[in-house]
């Protein structure tokens, strides 16, 4: 199984945030 990899700066606040949590419910590591 091949798996999805993203790194996502300024994941812990605003915008950053937002999109790493949306990439982690669609399957995103």
């Amino acid at each position: 199984m091949t798996e999805k990899t993203a790194i996502v700066t300024g994941a812990g606040t605003g915008i950053g945030k937002s999109v790493a949590t949306a990439l982690l419910k669609n399957g995103w590591n």
